[in-house]
């Protein structure tokens, strides 16, 4: 027995687009929000890239982090956590998109 405010959501899953089944609409704002937050670790990964004009790969490699500054191992990590990020989403998405 669904309580009233699955039924609230349910309702709003429909307003939002009533071609597709509940599940169909739930799994679309998934993706939605999902590619989102694509958008904003590609931001932050694209930044880093015109910062220090390479990629994460190359940066990783450089003689930079060798004996990184303060500044440059906190961009490291961040960099590392947007990559990583990106790359998860991007498979996620993959795989939702194909359920």
């Amino acid at each position: 027995m669904l309580s009233e405010s699955d039924k609230d959501l349910f309702s709003f899953l429909l307003k939002l687009d009533p071609t597709l089944s509940p599940r169909e609409g739930l799994k679309k704002i998934i993706i939605d929000r999902m590619r989102m937050e694509s958008r904003k670790y590609d931001l932050i990964k694209r930044r880093f890239e015109r910062k220090y004009q390479m990629d994460f790969f190359s940066f990783k490699n450089s003689d930079l982090m060798k004996t990184p500054s303060w500044e440059t191992e906190e961009d490291y990590f961040n960099w590392e956590l947007a990559v990583t990020k990106l790359e998860e989403l991007r498979e996620e998405i993959e795989r939702l998109t194909k359920s």
